[in-house]
């Protein structure tokens, strides 16, 4: 028996015959479609090229007949045409369109797993391979969980290909990310899954990974930079993307792996770098991007001067010098100015703190080590000081104060819980509620 044969029960009930000519009650397999069900949603899907169209109200109506009009949706995604009414047969077959293509695919997705891949197993009909795995793909990207992703891989390319048609690749990448935003869980199986999966899968799990815009996936992205060094640029590249993790940790695992690539002799993958290094938030690589604003190419140039704008809060014009006068001054104020600021938190005059953390915030440069020694702070003074320490860190915007800012949370005073919550909003751009308990485990879930 063939590998493809040996697949799920699932990968034969999507060999689906896909003719554009099926009337609209048609099916591929199993019970034929009601006609009443057929017009319904034959009719929303058609309504939805009117450009005033409601599509969420058409959607709606697509899900409530998605199970029992089964068969023939997936005959639509399948030969990605939507055919004429059965009382209009004169009308013109319109080639699936995106907005209808995911008007679909939502339906199958609010309907749910359990209600759309078993209804699939009697949908057997003699289909060609590369027909049967596209709809397949678009199916498990609508509905499949972290326990498919396995089939989802084995869907993507055909044993005897090296090479994914731009169709597969497209609906591969569409389902992976979905699969990824619908179950985190996913992340786990993207990271024991991608070593062994067909090299040729591996950029379009990165630009899944990166459509996803979940931290989690910087593991990936680390992953593959450990074991596949030639895909570099795709990998580093997402990291602007997804952004930083709540994880120090991760952070700093990934920083030391895309560092080494800020080398103009890789001109694409030195301008991802840049780019990615500043989203993290590295002031270790200040000076080299220093270097690079005088570089002979253009793009890196401008990448560059992006990246120290991003990084360091700061607008100064692309002027080399410029840039490195205001860098060799906040290095001499971190070395002559900032301890004298750290230790005036100690203080018992508030105004004297709250001056100290004013001109604290006026340096981005060096946040993250500005946000520790800050944090270090709350459990020592008093609680109108610490609900100022924390709306300052919340100003520094680092991911180096979190640990300190959850323990705030907890705290029974409630200024100072609120305030540490409102903190922890502004440095990771999430609105996890406030129970202290679910962002730890977010921050786990990213370690």
């Amino acid at each position: 028996m063939s590998p493809r044969a040996c697949r799920s029960p699932f990968a034969l009930a999507a060999t689906l015959l896909c003719v554009a000519a099926l009337p609209a009650s048609a099916s591929s397999g199993g019970a034929p479609v009601p006609e009443k069900v057929a017009a319904e949603l034959v009719g929303s899907l058609r309504a939805a090229r009117d450009r005033a169209a409601p599509v969420a109200d058409l959607t709606r109506r697509i899900e409530q007949n998605a199970v029992t009009g089964l068969p023939l949706l997936l005959t639509i995604l399948g030969d990605e045409r939507v055919p004429a009414p059965a009382d209009d047969p004169e009308a013109r077959v319109q080639q699936l369109s995106v907005v209808q293509r995911d008007m679909i695919l939502n339906a199958l997705e609010r309907a749910g797993r359990e209600r759309v891949l078993p209804s699939t197993d009697e949908l057997f009909a003699a289909a060609p391979a590369a027909d049967a795995d596209f709809l397949a793909l678009q199916v498990l990207g609508a509905v499949g969980s972290a326990r498919d992703f396995e089939r989802l891989l084995q869907h993507a390319l055909d044993p005897d290909r090296t090479l994914l048609a731009e169709r597969e690749r497209l609906a591969f990448e569409r389902a992976a990310t979905r699969m990824l935003a619908r179950d985190p869980e996913t992340y786990e199986q993207l990271l024991r899954h991608a070593p062994n999966a067909r090299p040729e899968l591996l950029p379009s799990l990165l630009f899944a990974a990166g459509a996803a815009r979940d931290p989690r996936g910087l593991a990936f992205v680390q992953q593959v930079l450990d074991r596949q060094p030639d895909l570099a640029r795709i990998a580093i590249s997402q990291v602007r993307l997804i952004g930083p993790s709540l994880s120090v940790q991760r952070n700093e695992e990934l920083l030391r792996r895309v560092r080494p690539y800020l080398r103009p002799e890789e001109k694409e993958t030195c301008q991802a770098a840049a780019l990615a290094l500043a989203e993290l938030g590295d002031a270790e690589s200040i000076p080299a991007l220093l270097e690079l604003l005088e570089h002979d190419s253009a793009g890196i140039r401008e990448n560059a001067l992006w990246a120290l704008q991003r990084a360091t809060g700061m607008s100064f014009p692309l002027d080399a010098r410029i840039w490195t006068e205001w860098y060799e001054g906040e290095l001499a104020w971190l070395a002559d100015e900032a301890p004298g600021l750290i230790q005036q938190l100690s203080a018992s005059d508030t105004s004297k703190v709250a001056e100290a953390l004013k001109a604290l915030t006026r340096h981005r440069l060096h946040r993250h080590q500005l946000a520790q020694r800050i944090g270090d702070e709350l459990p020592r003074v008093s609680d109108e000081l610490r609900v100022l320490i924390c709306k300052t860190l919340g100003r520094l915007e680092s991911p180096y104060a979190i640990p300190a800012l959850l323990d705030a949370a907890e705290d029974r005073h409630v200024p100072l819980s609120i305030a540490a919550f409102e903190a922890l909003l502004a440095v990771t751009r999430r609105d996890l509620g406030r129970d202290a308990d679910t962002w730890r485990a977010a921050l786990f879930a990213e370690e």
